[in-house]
């Protein structure tokens, strides 16, 4: 493995520019052929919303910034997208999402950038999140009221001071939300329990690193009380991880890479459970 040497193209692919995009990830990079306008973004540009359970639901083909709650840096993620749009593409194949094709592809991302510039840079950068401060954005509930983001999945207690984490986690109860409260390491546990969560997911892979090491649920597991339900996220590529997942009193597991590069993913669910 080498570093991209983005100032000399793509290799073996003289055809495409490599385009900086950070922001998502420090790192990211886009992918353009301007011979027929092709546009590869990674997680830069989605063409679902992520950030809305109602466009999720419905299943809503549009285009859409990165997710907030993964985003690193908002300012340098919506710089990328207003740098993406002028390139005008005519097919833009996302990260999340089904491609897009047609002359109104570049209207579309062109009108995404130009509200997310609009927008006041207060999603938070990376030091921000290290110290707990990053704004949590927040969605419809079909009840009526606002519903932080994160909440409807996860509550992850990396980027949120105690006094936040407990608050979230009151308000998506209030709704009927069964929120999972994610950690990675004894310091994220601590802060877990000390909200007296039902259900705690732990993360496998280390978000500021994104190394993946099932010793973490092994770790961790015994230090939760066994009234609460616990979830054991990432890494688990073979039906011995389940088996020794459930040896150590994991209630259930969070698979997804593993499952989404198989033919047939339910195949591949069914024999990771033994069926």
């Amino acid at each position: 493995m080498r570093a991209l040497d983005q100032g000399a193209g793509v290799p073996g692919l003289p055809d495409w520019r490599c385009i900086p995009v950070p922001g998502h990830t420090p790192g990211h990079v886009a992918f353009f052929r301007s011979a027929d306008r092709v546009l590869i973004t990674g997680d830069a540009v989605l063409t679902v919303n992520l950030n809305s359970l109602g466009d999720l639901l419905a299943r809503r083909h549009r285009v859409s910034g990165p997710p907030y709650i993964s985003t690193w840096n908002w300012q340098a993620a919506t710089e990328s997208i207003a740098a993406l749009a002028t390139l005008r593409p005519t097919i833009l194949a996302p990260g999340h999402g089904r491609p897009m094709t047609g002359p109104a592809t570049a209207e579309h991302l062109a009108c995404v950038a130009d509200r997310l510039s609009r927008q006041p840079a207060s999603k938070g950068t990376a030091t921000d999140r290290a110290a707990g401060t990053a704004k949590i954005p927040s969605l419809r509930h079909p009840r009526g009221g606002r519903v932080p983001w994160a909440a409807t999945a996860a509550e992850r207690t990396m980027p949120l001071p105690g006094d936040e984490l407990a608050r979230l986690h009151k308000r998506a109860a209030e709704l009927g939300l069964a929120a999972l409260v994610e950690v990675h390491d004894e310091s994220d546990l601590d802060r877990a329990l000390a909200i007296q969560p039902k259900i705690v997911g732990i993360n496998n892979r280390d978000l500021r690193t994104f190394e993946v090491d099932l010793a973490t649920t092994f770790r961790l597991r015994p230090m939760i009380p066994p009234a609460i339900i616990v979830v054991s996220e990432s890494g688990i590529r073979s039906r011995a991880d389940a088996l020794k997942l459930q040896e150590a009193g994991v209630d259930a597991m969070l698979v997804g890479e593993r499952l989404m590069r198989r033919p047939d993913p339910g195949r591949a669910a069914a024999e990771l459970l033994g069926a």
